[in-house]
């Protein structure tokens, strides 16, 4: 099947509301121009820039108005960031195989359809407690103990299915625990957020994970800057099209104190809840070594500068 070449980039976003839409589209405006975005959700949000972008309220589980949506709209690549996060999908299972499986799928058939390019991120929690924790590599056995891992197993297998068998330009990288200034929404590794937030409104912090529980992280403006990146290569330049990512890895213990160094007079204690088992079953850290070769990605933010620009913006939120 052969693809359409754009002259113009032109990005159609869908779950363009949650965390990572929020930085995404400012960082967008500036990299590709106002004018070359159209976002989509369930709700509403004011980004930070001077004009909005074009929004369409948009259930991702509707095939027909996905459709329609992209055809009035013709973009040149789909952003799909619609999901349900790990913890919060063990709640709501219906749902979150209706958002994470069906609507992974309607965005796929439609990439084929308009024969334009997708890009659907991915996640730590594809991987399961039988594969190497350290320096997890891009090609293990994948056998995740979540309802949110399991679905992103499956799109990134059909993802792989549609670019072998038709040539639809499918991307996809395993994003680790994203840290940003927004409120968290709803992962298992949100604790790496809640914990600025909460040592700095109340001097204590009751994590739901243990001391010593190692998973790898990523500031979000690495993220964001990694995604367009990866999203401007050309596709003959992949050797892949699913791709570890990663930064940086430490534990709650490791973050508290960086943070004390910081905030000081605050304390810390351990609950761990449900979000232990699923955290247990993940990485400690990525090999991301072929996206490093490939696409030359690099990180720019270690644990301290990270902290240092994590206090200073929510603190602003916190006292405007």
């Amino acid at each position: 099947m052969l693809f359409r070449k754009f002259s113009t980039k032109k990005f159609l976003i869908t779950g363009a509301s949650g965390q990572i839409g929020q930085k995404l589209i400012p960082y967008m405006y500036k990299r590709y121009g106002e004018n070359s975005i159209v976002v989509s959700d369930l709700r509403q949000v004011t980004y930070q820039v001077d004009t909005q972008p074009s929004f369409t309220h948009l259930d991702v589980t509707d095939k027909k108005a996905f459709s329609d949506y992209v055809r009035q709209e013709n973009p040149s690549t789909i952003l799909h960031l619609s999901a349900l996060l790990s913890a919060t999908a063990e709640k709501f299972l219906d749902k979150a195989f209706s958002v994470n499986v069906v609507g992974a799928m309607n965005a796929l058939e439609i990439a084929m359809e308009n024969k334009c390019s997708i890009y659907i991120p991915s996640t730590i929690a594809v991987f399961g407690p039988n594969v190497p924790r350290l320096n997890t590599p891009d090609d293990v056995v994948l056998q995740p103990t979540t309802v949110y891992g399991i679905a992103k197993v499956y799109m990134e297998l059909m993802g792989n299915y549609y670019h072998k068998k038709f040539g639809l330009d499918f991307r996809s990288l395993r994003y680790p625990g994203a840290i940003s200034s927004d409120p968290p929404g709803g992962g298992t590794t949100d604790y790496a957020v809640e914990i600025y937030f909460e040592l700095l409104k109340h001097k204590k912090y009751e994590c739901f994970l243990s001391k010593n529980t190692m998973l790898p992280m990523m500031y979000m403006d690495d993220l964001i800057r990694g995604t367009c990146d990866f999203l401007d290569i050309p596709s003959d330049k992949l050797s892949r099209r699913v791709y570890n990512l990663a930064a940086i890895s430490f534990t709650p213990g490791e973050l508290y104190r960086t943070i004390s160094k910081y905030i000081p007079d605050t304390s810390i204690t351990y609950k761990p809840d449900l979000r232990q088992n699923y955290a247990d079953s993940w990485p400690m850290s990525l090999d991301d070594s072929c996206a490093r070769r490939d696409w030359g990605w690099r990180h720019s933010y270690d644990i301290d500068q990270m902290t240092k620009i994590m206090i200073e913006l929510i603190s602003k939120k916190l006292n405007p």
